[in-house]
C-alpha cells in the first residue's frame, strides 16, 4: 500500500476554513484527551460544549473522521475531527510535518516475506478468529460467494449491544449510545465498500428494526436519534443497489 501522508494542507482540504479555524483553536486550548491507536483507527475526545467522542480511520482513499456532534453525524469532516487530527499529528512529529503512515507496515512487510510459510498461515489464521472481515476476505481469495463469505453474528451482537432498549437511560448515556451505535454502523457500512454489500445490507436490516424499537429511550435526542436512523436507512439502501448491481453483473 503506498504511504497515505496526512499534513496540516490535506486537513484543510476535507473540510471548510471555518471548521479547520475552529479545530486548530481546540486543539491549541488543549481539547483533545483520551487519544488512542488501534491499526489504522484513532479514537480520542475532544471538549466542547460537550465532550463528542472522535474516530478517525486511515484508508486506501486517504483520512475519514466521524463524530457525535450535529455536524459530524452528517458526515461532515467537523472540527473536532480537526483537532483530533492535529492533536496527533503533534504527537508523531513536527507541526505540519507530513506522517507517512506505511513505514512500520513496510518494516513488518519484510520481516514476514523471510519467514516460515506454515507460521504466517497459523498466525493468519488465529487473526481470522478476532476479525470476521479478514476472514471474508480470505474465504473470497479462495473462491468463496462474497454474498456468503462473511459471519455476521458479532457485528449483528455488536449492533445488539449497542443499541439499547431501555426507557430509564439518560440524557449522557444516550449521547454515549449513539456515538457507539454510530461506531457499528460505521462498521456496517465499510462492508459495501470491501464487497460485502449482502452482509451490509442484511446488518442494516436489523439495525433499523432495532432502532425502531428502541426509540422510545433517547426522547430528549429525537434529533440525533432521527439522524442515526436516516444513517442507517441510508446504509441500507446503498448496500441494496451495490448488491443488485453486483447480481446484475454476475
Amino acid at each position: 500500500m503506498a504511504a497515505i501522508e496526512v499534513s496540516e494542507d490535506s486537513l484543510r482540504q476535507l473540510t471548510d476554513p471555518g471548521s479547520f479555524e475552529r479545530g486548530r483553536t481546540y486543539f491549541g486550548e488543549g481539547r483533545v484527551s483520551a487519544i488512542a491507536i488501534d491499526g489504522a483507527v484513532l479514537t480520542a475526545v475532544v471538549a466542547d460544549t460537550s465532550s463528542y467522542p472522535v474516530r478517525l480511520k486511515l484508508t486506501s482513499a486517504g483520512l475519514k473522521g466521524t463524530c457525535s456532534c450535529p455536524h459530524g453525524t452528517e458526515g461532515v469532516f467537523c472540527a473536532h475531527c480537526v483537532a483530533m487530527a492535529l492533536a496527533w499529528l503533534d504527537s508523531t512529529g513536527e507541526p505540519g510535518e507530513p506522517s507517512r503512515l506505511s513505514a512500520e507496515d513496510e518494516r513488518l512487510g519484510e520481516f514476514l516475506l523471510t519467514q516460515d510459510p506454515a507460521w504466517l498461515v497459523g498466525e493468519l489464521l488465529v487473526a481470522t478468529h478476532a476479525d470476521p472481515l479478514l476472514r471474508a476476505r480470505l474465504e473470497v481469495a479462495a473462491g468463496a460467494d462474497a454474498r456468503e463469505a462473511y459471519d455476521e453474528r458479532p457485528l449483528r451482537a455488536w449492533l445488539e449491544r449497542v443499541i439499547v432498549v431501555d426507557d430509564d437511560v439518560n440524557y449522557g448515556e444516550a449521547s454515549l449510545c449513539l456515538a457507539d451505535i454510530d461506531e457499528a454502523l460505521d462498521a456496517v457500512a465499510e462492508l459495501i465498500d470491501e464487497g460485502f454489500a449482502s452482509a451490509a445490507m442484511s446488518l442494516a436490516e436489523h439495525a433499523l428494526a432495532l432502532l425502531d424499537e428502541a426509540a422510545g429511550w433517547a426522547e430528549d435526542l429525537d434529533e440525533e436519534l432521527s439522524e442515526t436512523i436516516s444513517r442507517a436507512e441510508e446504509i441500507h439502501s446503498n448496500a441494496r443497489s451495490v448488491a443488485e448491481n453486483d447480481l446484475v453483473t454476475r
